[in-house]
């Protein structure tokens, strides 16, 4: 040990800097190891790794999104409200989304439950048979395979089968 360094980080100082690329791609390689590590732990999870936290911290992960429901909420701003100027304000917020991943819920045919939460039945019709959507009051959104929010739905249902 010389002046208290020991020799082992006395030669990872050279490599590092005789070639620093390589000294670099150690240090990352050590960081994996050591995330990996921490997640293979029961009840642990990993952290994020230093780029996506600082992204998340920053707001960068979030800037395009942002900027462009910007440009929807200016719309609003600027233009005489209408019923025409809202749909296509939400047409183009939702474009911007599913741009991210967010799906909307399938909302026709029968019901199902994972998806859906019965608000109200009604007496099934020729056109609406038992079982089946009939309206929907608000949609449903998923992000990947995860619901944000179940679709809020009217079903066609047997006085029978909302008993049991």
């Amino acid at each position: 040990m010389v002046a208290g360094v020991p020799a082992g980080v006395r030669r990872a100082r050279r490599a590092a800097a005789d070639d620093p690329p390589r000294a670099a791609g150690l240090r990352a390689g050590r960081t994996d190891r050591v995330l990996a590590i921490i997640a293979s732990r029961p009840g642990r999870q990993a952290p994020l790794a230093v780029a996506e936290r600082d992204a998340v911290a920053t707001g960068a992960a979030f800037r395009d999104l942002f900027a462009e429901a910007l440009v929807a909420v200016d719309r609003l701003r600027s233009e005489q409200p209408d019923r025409d100027l809202n749909e296509s304000v939400i047409d183009e917020l939702l474009e911007v989304f599913a741009r991210r991943g967010l799906q909307q819920v399938p909302n026709s045919g029968k019901l199902d439950p994972r998806l859906h939460e019965v608000i109200e039945t009604v007496d099934p019709s020729d056109e609406h048979p038992a079982g089946h959507i009939v309206y929907v009051e608000r949609e449903g959104f998923a992000l990947g395979e995860r619901l944000l929010r179940p679709a809020r739905v009217v079903v066609a249902a047997e006085a029978a089968q909302v008993d049991e």
